[in-house]
């Protein structure tokens, strides 16, 4: 749990940090399965915590949506 909680970590110290995140690890392609791991492991984490992550981020969730017009450059 304790990793997982760190590469959450990290992705908020990138994004914090203003550094991209939608390329595949030290790769100049665009990518997004970074992102999408890192968003699954923030639900399940969520999940383990009794915590329901749909009606947390409802209205604030486009991860997805995101990621899909980055997948289509």
């Amino acid at each position: 749990m304790f990793n997982e909680l760190d590469g959450i970590n990290i992705l908020r110290n990138r994004i914090a940090h203003h550094e991209p995140i939608c390329f595949a690890r030290r790769q100049p392609q665009i990518g997004t399965v970074y992102i999408l791991n890192a968003y699954q492991n923030l639900h399940k984490l969520f999940m383990l915590m009794g915590i329901d992550s749909h009606s947390l981020l409802y209205g604030l969730d486009h991860v997805q949506q995101v990621c899909n017009r980055i997948n289509t450059i």
